[in-house]
């Protein structure tokens, strides 16, 4: 079954979650419930748990694991009560999880590929370097994998998207895919920018395309700088297919970046779109 992805608001030591949002500095985690395959028929949410309800009506998810080793799960020691002489307002969110989903893309004799998709916002009007971190658990929610990616998001909703590679026994204890990390701060002004990118068939052969790429970059500053490029290839569900990568010293003004990269018949066959994902100095 394919796992379907909804909107969602953090909550600390959550394992449930529907619809909200997630701030920034808060590790929120959301996740959906299947069965062992997840490739088609979309599931409704389960209940939600919000850092806003009392531990009265709040489900106790934990209880059998901590009685299992406390004799005495029920006891609460309370703290002294701190005084304080000023309210601080919370902060205003930086980046918000917009919706989520994870999909079988490939399988072979040995492993299943599953390709993920988290859509983020970015509320500011300046790009924002963010770190996000997915997983899939088990029947018990125990992890069976997971997986994080790193990046530069401008303002309004990004797309980000990659691919993890399961063995067979793994991908037959999946079970639920969850967002249990995203956080983010505003990023440097950077020197770098992108003229134009394109990419192009250049070779086929019985069992592969070979897709060439070209990334033009503008160093704006008036010294050499060490660039990194990342591109990938997108299907229909805006799900990574395949990426390339390539580091080189740039000169001020424009520079041309330019790879090959071998994909499969069955690959090719799904490529939609193309992008530049990440463009950093180092």
């Amino acid at each position: 079954m394919r796992l379907e992805g909804h909107t969602m608001k953090s909550t600390v030591f959550t394992v449930l979650a529907c619809t909200g949002s997630i701030a920034l500095g808060v590790c929120g985690t959301y996740f959906l419930t299947s069965g062992k395959e997840a490739d088609s028929d979309p599931i409704a949410p389960v209940a939600f748990v919000s850092n806003k309800q009392s531990p009265e009506v709040a489900p106790n998810v934990i209880i059998d694991a901590v009685s299992a080793i406390d004799p005495t799960p029920d006891e609460i020691t309370e703290a002294p009560t701190a005084t304080t002489h000023a309210q601080v307002a919370p902060a205003e969110p930086i980046l918000d999880v917009v919706s989520f989903n994870q999909k079988i893309a490939k399988r072979t004799s040995n492993y299943i590929y599953r390709s993920w998709r988290v859509d983020v916002e970015n509320h500011l009007d300046a790009n924002v370097k963010a770190y996000l971190e997915v997983e899939w658990l088990d029947a018990d929610g125990f992890r069976v994998k997971y997986a994080n990616e790193a990046r530069t998001l401008a303002p309004g909703v990004n797309a980000i998207s990659d691919i993890e590679i399961f063995d067979r026994e793994e991908n037959d204890r999946v079970h639920s895919f969850r967002v249990t990390e995203v956080n983010g701060r505003k990023a440097s002004d950077m020197v770098l920018g992108i003229a134009e990118c394109r990419d192009k068939i250049g070779k086929r052969t019985r069992r592969y395309v070979h897709r060439s790429w070209r990334v033009d970059v503008v160093n704006n500053s008036n010294k050499s700088v060490d660039c990194y490029v990342e591109v990938e290839w997108l299907d229909a569900d805006g799900h990574r297919i395949d990426y390339s990568n390539e580091s080189r010293k740039v000169t001020p003004g424009v520079n041309v970046l330019t790879d090959t990269k071998s994909l499969d018949r069955e690959e090719n066959a799904r490529v939609r779109a193309f992008r530049v994902v990440k463009l950093n100095e180092r």
